[in-house]
């Protein structure tokens, strides 16, 4: 499953040539709206008339609101039907596993660039946490989820192509 996220991902910059979510979004027709939303919710994707809406809190720093953004995305693309918000409050439903997909897609999309021109082989999780500003355990899972070899593979093609 990972393995097609990370290919979802770097298919949408291979086809528009960007990791920038916000850019994506414009892209895909997913509306992109800031609104002061209390302090525990840093975003929530939602569909409202058939319109897809990534609702980001406008109190959070730039570096945040872009990954959490590209975990929204991630929400948009890899669970189009599900609200987050409605799931919890309304049904039994186990999310976990919707949140970690999520995040594998905002690593990876948010990475793209990065792995272009940069060999993470020896980097460690704190390493790149500090080089992206992303969150250290998110890049964790991410490294425990991803083929390396694999990984070069994919982007060979990028070069090829």
């Amino acid at each position: 499953m990972m393995n097609n996220i990370l290919k979802k991902a770097y298919g949408l910059y291979k086809k528009f040539d960007t990791c920038n979510p916000s850019r994506l979004c414009e892209y895909l027709g997913i509306n992109l709206l800031y609104s002061d939303l209390p302090p525990v919710t840093d975003g929530i994707y939602f569909t409202a008339q058939g319109n897809q809406i990534i609702l980001v809190n406008q109190n959070i720093s730039p570096e945040k609101a872009r990954y959490v953004i590209a975990h929204e995305l991630g929400h948009a693309l890899l669970h189009p039907d599900q609200n987050y918000m409605f799931m919890v409050g309304r049904t039994l439903m186990k999310t976990g596993r919707y949140e970690i997909e999520a995040d594998y897609f905002s690593v990876s999309l948010l990475f793209c660039d990065i792995l272009k021109n940069t060999q993470i082989d020896n980097m460690t999780a704190t390493q790149l946490s500090q080089m992206t500003g992303l969150p250290e355990k998110t890049i964790s899972m991410w490294m425990k989820n991803t083929n390396l070899k694999e990984l070069k593979e994919i982007f060979a093609k990028k070069e090829e192509d």
